[in-house]
């Protein structure tokens, strides 16, 4: 019964601060962070891996034991899939920017 209940304590805690985490994080990052782009791409990766492999971790050995030779490559996954993001957020807040000046130019 200990057991349990240490094992859904540590499951529960985990992932609020995961919660915690993406919800304060990211958003600070990516909108009021003054950091360079290759500091806020490295700390999002980082954070996203280890998060990802530590909620992998708390669920289940036998799966992560699986996962642990690929490691390297869900990080370098990850490491692309932020560059990618970043792209797209960067192209998108450009034009937000452009239509806002825009708008504001027409009257």
């Amino acid at each position: 019964m200990i057991k349990d209940l240490k094992n859904s304590f540590l499951y529960v805690s985990f992932f609020g601060l995961i919660w915690i985490v993406f919800g304060i994080a990211y958003p600070y990052l990516w909108n009021y962070s003054t950091l360079k782009v290759t500091s806020k791409i490295t700390i999002s990766t980082f954070l996203n891996f280890f998060c990802g492999i530590g909620s992998v971790y708390l669920f289940s050995l036998k799966v992560f034991a699986i996962i642990k030779p690929y490691l390297l490559l869900i990080l370098v996954l990850t490491l692309i899939g932020h560059i990618i993001g970043f792209y797209f957020f960067s192209k998108y807040e450009n034009k937000k920017i452009a239509d806002t000046l825009n708008r504001s130019l027409e009257n």
